[in-house]
């Protein structure tokens, strides 16, 4: 959903935003479930020295994005353990 407002805030029309982002995540599934590659081998070999990835993975870096997915799955798990405790 965030990945579609994005598209939509840099020009994209909101039909097209979705479809990119639906194909791009279709695509990188895809390739990572058939290729047999690690997913650390996929995004070097997608990651061109001062290209669009390396930008956009620069800013994850500055953004702590992976401490931040360790949070919510950490919440999302706590809460699971939780809930299954009602049962």
């Amino acid at each position: 959903e965030c990945f579609v407002e994005a598209g939509e805030r840099l020009g994209f029309d909101k039909e097209i935003s979705r479809r990119l982002v639906i194909q791009t995540f279709v695509g990188a599934t895809q390739l990572a479930g058939e290729s047999g590659k690690t997913l650390s081998e996929l995004r070097e070999m997608v990651t061109s020295p001062g290209g669009t990835t390396e930008a956009g993975l620069a800013v994850f870096a500055d953004k702590n994005l992976e401490g931040l997915i360790q949070e919510v799955l950490e919440a999302a798990h706590r809460r699971g353990v939780e809930l299954g405790k009602r049962v």
